[in-house]
């Protein structure tokens, strides 16, 4: 039997924003298009791009964000064999050995195992004193679904519960989440991935909540309204799962670096379905600083596009699934690219600015009537994601790390290239801060943004013997 879903009730004016917003978007690129785009430089064409793309994503997410479903809970199921996969391969010895002892504390799991694939003699004999079970292949291919297709042919389970090396299970794991598999079709439930280390770059404090973290919005808003459309996808921690299910799709994906996305589609294709609770019962570590979130975010990002425009797994062919299921996983990937649409916003200006000597720009349009509309829409862009995110979004916070992944946004086209199997691990915990290339970007282009305002400054005022008169008339039209 399914499981029952209970709808998270909203206004009924909130149900409105969506169309209202379609609408106002087709308006506002019908004006973009037809009035306000200088039609004679080449980068308009880039400009649109990216004003297209994020009203996609907006229009994408709203569409399937407008309803956030929870499942009943349902008591556990007895005399069910459930065993716990830790996959590992280079993380300090004490990490690993949280996370195992406190999956050994979970109440009615079987066996933990330790999945090292860097074969290291210390966490071997660390297994053995806290008794649990260690695991190590001589071949390391396919990287993490590798080692963890790997792990699975040693166990007999019914149910494998998979956890990162730095996620510390709660004691009740199984209790708040076997009882789901009633349903005989369900193939994996997963838990929202939170994190301790709250000093690390993900975290902002707020006024509303203890803590914003960085992917509050995916686990709060964005997982639980995919149980809608039976869309919510295996985060690849965190997570429990039906082992002949895993078993149906040929095992854990190797195609790509990004093997959860990967075969939560091939299981959603297959008629398997998925839930997402949020119940917090596992802790782990986040990334600590920019360094190791730009390496999360382009392995995330490559392995994303690869599965998106390189795979015949790709949401855009895939055979079996639904359209909004299409629709949910064609959103979940192209969300790597957003790094690339707010450096083209950035850079736009400073083009223009640096240009102005050789192509002056004429317009009808005046700048007052421009940054209206303009500053107009994005504003109601921002409340109405504001509003279906159910609080989560931050426009400040949210865009902060927006450029912040633009240099991981730019690495993860590679995937277009070449579908990206290598799975870097990020380093959670360092014992010395090192300086990242990701934030010396961010520095450059806030630079040259400045060098680009004072340069036009000084054009129009001295070069064009702009005066205050004459910039006044431009502003409002005469």
């Amino acid at each position: 039997m399914e499981n029952k879903l209970i709808d998270q009730k909203v206004p009924f004016a909130h149900v409105l924003l969506l169309p209202v917003y379609i609408l106002a978007s087709i308006l506002y690129l019908a004006w973009r298009i037809d009035t306000s785009y200088m039609w004679h430089t080449w980068y308009v064409y880039v400009f649109l791009s990216a004003e297209f793309y994020s009203i996609l994503m907006t229009v994408l997410y709203l569409i399937t964000s407008r309803r956030i479903m929870y499942p009943v809970w349902v008591p556990p199921l007895e005399n069910k064999t459930v065993d716990v996969m830790i996959p590992t391969l280079n993380e300090p010895e004490h990490i690993v050995k949280m996370t195992a002892v406190g999956a050994s504390y979970i109440k009615g799991v079987r066996h933990v195992f330790i999945l090292d694939d860097g074969n290291r003699q210390n966490i071997r004999e660390m297994a053995a004193k806290i008794g649990v079970k260690y695991l190590a292949r001589n071949k390391h291919l396919h990287a993490k679904a590798g080692n963890m297709n790997f792990g699975i042919q040693y166990t007999d389970a019914e149910f494998l519960i998979f956890l990162d090396c730095d996620h510390v299970p709660q004691k009740n794991f199984l209790e708040r989440t076997l009882g789901y598999f009633s349903d005989k079709k369900l193939a994996f439930v997963q838990t929202p991935q939170l994190f301790y280390n709250t000093d690390s770059i993900q975290f902002r404090k707020v006024v509303n909540r203890n803590y914003w973290n960085e992917q509050s919005m995916f686990y709060e808003s964005i997982q639980p309204a995919k149980n809608s459309f039976n869309a919510s996808f295996f985060c690849g921690s965190g997570a429990i799962l039906r082992r002949s299910a895993i078993d149906s799709v040929g095992g854990f994906a190797i195609e790509t670096a990004t093997e959860d996305l990967h075969t939560s589609l091939r299981l959603h294709a297959k008629g398997w379905r998925s839930l997402f609770i949020n119940e917090q019962l596992a802790y782990g570590l986040a990334p600590e600083d920019l360094a190791e979130f730009h390496k999360q975010r382009t392995r995330w990002g490559a392995g994303s596009i690869g599965l998106l425009f390189r795979s015949p797994d790709s949401p855009f062919v895939a055979k079996g699934l639904t359209a909004m299921q299409r629709m949910c996983y064609l959103s979940s990937a192209s969300f790597f690219l957003n790094g690339i649409q707010k450096l083209f916003y950035f850079m736009m200006p400073i083009f223009i600015l640096f240009s102005l000597p050789f192509n002056h720009i004429q317009t009808s349009i005046p700048v007052l009537t421009y940054l209206g509309v303009f500053l107009s829409f994005w504003g109601f862009s921002y409340f109405v994601t504001y509003i279906y995110s159910r609080g989560t979004f931050h426009p400040i916070y949210t865009e902060q790390f927006n450029i912040a992944s633009i240099l991981s946004s730019f690495f993860a086209l590679k995937g277009i290239l070449q579908i990206q199997k290598k799975f870097n691990v990020s380093t959670k915990i360092k014992v010395k801060k090192e300086k990242s290339v990701a934030y010396s970007m961010i520095i450059y282009i806030w630079v040259l943004m400045l060098v680009a305002d004072l340069f036009g400054l000084v054009y129009w005022f001295i070069y064009k013997g702009t005066t205050v008169q004459s910039i006044f008339s431009t502003l409002i039209g005469i």
